[in-house]
């Protein structure tokens, strides 16, 4: 579809009053109602007298012609096909009856469109006629009681129609003019890909609607540093978002991860609680607290973050700690130390220790490499004490080496004394055989749906993050 935009003048109008006004190369005078039409009043040459027109002084529009020579009979059908098809009428009145006549003047200005008795007598269309109306032809028009002018007081935007018969494609927000175009209705515009009127989109229309918003392409995009709120629909700030759904004490950095979410923090004096709200930071001074919901997150642990509830779980539960600086780093690799303390919190050994690792008793070194002051001494015998843990050869623990994934997950099920089948028929992953010797520990993770990956693939041998086994052990601990 040919856009062709029409700049709208703005009119006031009572009933075609547009005075010294020329109509394409006509120059209009101060009508008597014959200059124009050569008869003596506006109505004689439209007056509606059954099939006919007075403009022809015959019976028939064939005397125009002479005497249908034209057209070799006596009627105008064959122009245009029996009983005038084309117009889907038996006269030809119906080609200017059917639409209302757009008025424009000679510098193309559309000003407005006529109705005569609502389309039953033949419509007006002399554009030149109608852009130089005077006050004999107003008073003419005035003669007709349901002859009506509807200024156009905006712009409006005109399409070529090139379908069959001239017939508007949209009919609902557009219409036909008796020039065989169509036109969009005030405050539509045409969409080449939509193919037909829809509403006009611009920078003033989206701010009005959503505020902080710009048009593009169409359509309304928040500006950048904005997001939709998705009830209102109103673009609103980060911060905005993050107390929507985590409460007044929430704010964000306005930094966006790649997930598209912004990230959220608690305000200083509150933290994350179980009901993922900010809540305002009261510390609990009882001995031996196994629900801590004093602390403040970790700096690091965005609420984006995918183990974000496992995670702030496991931490109200006095099961993770994460490191002195107040960060988790739940993308590192966990180290055996580090796993094996946790996992120790979660059984009834934990009772024998404190929430800060020492037990009631420091037990000896237990393994070489392990010193009897470092903080996780206490767990790791314990999980040797327990059977959990025996080390390597030369009875050492290597407590700072990486935990793969398959590892850490037959740590996990080991110490809740989950038991597995020695015999795998069909390995739970692509990447594990039957024969391997961690396919029986990940077949039942698989099974009981305590692992994150879903797909065909496990990387068995790759190294266990701290948000992974947190995430384990959370659905563990839950079912």
């Amino acid at each position: 579809m040919k856009k062709i935009l029409f700049i709208v003048l703005l009119l006031t109008l009572n009933i075609l009053s547009i005075d010294q006004t020329k109509a394409f190369s006509l120059e209009c005078n101060d009508l008597d109602g014959s200059s124009i039409f050569g008869y003596d009043s506006f109505e004689d040459e439209y007056k509606y007298i059954g099939s006919i027109s007075n403009k022809y002084d015959s019976n028939s529009i064939a005397n125009e012609y002479g005497a249908g020579s034209k057209y070799e009979t006596d009627s105008i059908n064959n122009e245009y096909g029996d009983f005038g098809s084309k117009y889907s009428s038996y006269s030809a009145f119906n080609e200017y009856a059917s639409y209302p006549p757009i008025i424009i003047n000679d510098d193309l200005e559309f000003i407005g469109y006529l109705t005569i008795n609502e389309y039953t007598t033949p419509a007006i269309n002399s554009y030149n006629a109608l852009a130089c109306a005077s006050e004999s032809l107003q008073s003419s028009i005035s003669e007709h009681e349901d002859i009506t002018f509807e200024e156009i007081p905006e712009s409006s935007y005109i399409y070529e129609d090139n379908s069959t018969d001239s017939v508007c494609i949209d009919t609902e927000n557009g219409f036909l003019g008796s020039d065989g175009m169509c036109y969009c209705n005030k405050g539509y515009e045409w969409s080449d890909n939509e193919n037909k009127c829809i509403v006009i989109i611009n920078n003033e229309v989206c701010e009005d609607l959503y505020g902080n918003a710009y048009s593009n392409n169409g359509t309304c995009s928040c500006k950048e540093g904005y997001l939709v709120n998705q009830d209102t629909t109103a673009c609103i700030t980060p911060t905005e978002s993050c107390q929507e759904l985590y409460g007044e004490s929430s704010y964000s950095d306005g930094v966006k991860q790649d997930n598209g979410l912004y990230n959220c923090y608690c305000k200083e004096g509150y933290y994350f609680n179980d009901n993922m709200q900010c809540a305002l930071n009261v510390i609990d001074t009882t001995e031996n607290n196994t629900n801590k919901t004093d602390q403040s997150p970790f700096y690091d642990l965005l609420i984006s973050n995918k183990n974000y509830t496992a995670i702030i779980w496991l931490y109200n539960h006095s099961i993770i700690s994460g490191y002195p600086d107040g960060s988790f780093k739940p993308e590192n690799t966990i180290n055996r130390a580090e796993l094996l303390t946790i996992l120790v919190r979660t059984t009834s050994a934990a009772e024998d220790l404190n929430y800060a690792g020492a037990s009631v008793e420091t037990p000896p070194p237990c393994f070489t490499d392990v010193d009897v002051d470092a903080w996780y001494n206490a767990y790791v015998c314990t999980a040797k004490k327990y059977g959990w843990v025996e080390g390597y050869d030369n009875n050492t623990f290597k407590p700072d080496q990486p935990v793969t994934k398959a590892e850490a997950i037959k740590m996990l099920l080991v110490i809740h004394n989950i038991h597995t089948t020695s015999i795998i028929y069909n390995s739970a992953f692509e990447d594990v055989k039957a024969t391997d010797w961690y396919a029986p520990y990940l077949q039942i993770a698989k099974d009981k749906a305590i692992l994150e990956e879903t797909g065909t693939y496990y990387d068995p041998n790759g190294n266990m993050t701290r948000g992974s086994i947190s995430e384990s052990l959370y659905r563990l601990m839950n079912q």
